[in-house]
């Protein structure tokens, strides 16, 4: 009796822990090289407290080309970020953003950014876990604004 009661209790253990809702993977930690990171893209940041989803805070930052929508989770990890950039080129962009990304997203997704940084139509890729979203728009003559949306 007693080895069928602790059968049962394991069971249910194993049960309980295999039942655990999939939630989302956070990304990586705003750790102080990562904020300065993504600083060196749009530096005058505001932050402010919100309860939205996964979301426990935000960061408002602009910088000279480029704005930027940080979301973290209570502990400080990235939920999502959302980083429009103005260039009058694509490689422009590209030397603005891969440095900022570096080290916060895998190689093989900066690998990507070359190829669907131009998409205007709102593409959706899934890369290592992180799903990013792709738009380009072209707001005045000799501009263009390259935006993306990178969810954790």
């Amino acid at each position: 009796m007693t080895r069928l009661v602790f059968t049962v209790m394991v069971l249910a253990a194993v049960g309980l822990v295999g039942c655990k809702s999939a939630e989302p993977k956070p990304g990586p930690e705003l750790t102080p090289l990562v904020a300065n990171q993504l600083r060196g893209l749009a530096g005058d940041c505001q932050v402010r407290a919100r309860t939205e989803g996964r979301t426990r805070e935000m960061r408002f930052c602009t910088g000279r080309q480029a704005t930027m929508t940080i979301h973290l989770d209570g502990k400080r990890r990235l939920v999502k970020l959302e980083l429009t950039v103005v260039a009058t080129f694509r490689d422009e962009a590209l030397v603005l953003i891969k440095p900022a990304l570096r080290g916060i997203v895998t190689e093989k997704l900066l690998g990507e950014l070359d190829g669907r940084l131009n998409q205007t139509g709102g593409e959706r890729i899934t890369v290592d876990g992180v799903e990013v979203q792709f738009h380009t728009t072209q707001p005045a003559a000799g501009t263009t604004k390259y935006a993306m949306a990178l969810v954790w």
